[in-house]
């Protein structure tokens, strides 16, 4: 549920519940970059991978089955490997949008950064 709190800055009160209602699907059906927050921009493979680990078809945290639920040492791996994953998509989608600006308007700063690094 901490996961879940985490990507959509929601209370953990009955969140599935509230998600559920608030998007009238059930919850593994629910596109998990419309649960996320934002203003946290998380990236769209980050945001599933969280959706999927506190609740998927597939092992999880909050399956209903016991059995489908996923070992906590497997979360860590799995969270683990998202933080020691280089950032590559979201610089590669940041060089691009730097390249054009530059390519556009050459090299672009407000106070001291890049204008492409503004958010």
């Amino acid at each position: 549920v901490l996961l879940l709190v985490c990507l959509t800055n929601r209370s953990a009160v009955q969140i599935f519940e509230a998600v559920e209602e608030q998007y009238e699907e059930d919850f593994e059906n629910i596109d998990a970059t419309l649960l996320a927050d934002p203003r946290a921009n998380w990236p769209p493979h980050i945001a599933t991978t969280l959706k999927d680990l506190a609740r998927s078809t597939n092992k999880c945290l909050c399956h209903h089955s016991k059995r489908k639920r996923i070992m906590l040492a497997e979360v860590l791996r799995r969270l683990s490997q998202l933080a020691c994953e280089p950032s590559s998509k979201a610089d590669t989608q940041q060089a691009a949008v730097d390249n054009r600006l530059t390519k556009q308007f050459g090299s672009v700063e407000s106070d001291g950064m890049a204008l492409g690094t503004l958010h």
